[in-house]
């Protein structure tokens, strides 16, 4: 493998039950057909649509929606795959981070642009102020 091929990394995002009616066979669908395969280097779950994905939207704190992503991850782990996920908070970046997780996405984008838009308008109200 060529240098410039060790730098790229190819990932499957994780993020919902799909056509599987239990966790269990989703597990079971990716250690057969995404953790196994060659050239997958990043088993990535999206924590939000898995948990829709559930019946549980959002519970990211959810007994169940931690164990799916706890399974995965040992999944994962034991075909040799970095883990990611979106971590909307430090609880859920610390739980995270203590099962492996290599590739951390943190919050999101929707939350930066609120913050920038936030920030944007404090700066106007207070040229405003200035201004009258």
């Amino acid at each position: 493998m060529s240098q410039k091929n060790r730098n790229y990394k190819a990932s499957f995002i994780l993020d919902n039950r799909g056509k599987e009616d239990s966790v269990e066979k989703l597990i079971e669908g990716v250690k057969k057909e995404i953790a196994a395969v060659q050239g997958v280097d990043i088993l990535f779950v999206g924590p939000f649509d898995l948990s829709h994905g559930l019946g549980l939207t959002g519970q990211l704190a959810h007994p169940d929606v931690r164990a799916a992503i706890t399974k995965i991850f040992e999944t994962g782990r034991k075909h040799g795959k970095w883990l990611g996920v979106l971590a909307p908070d430090p609880s859920f970046a610390e739980w995270s981070l203590g099962l492996g997780v290599r590739f951390l996405t943190y919050r999101s984008d929707v939350r930066f642009l609120k913050a920038a838009a936030a920030a944007n308008a404090a700066e106007v109200a207070a040229l405003r102020k200035r201004v009258t």
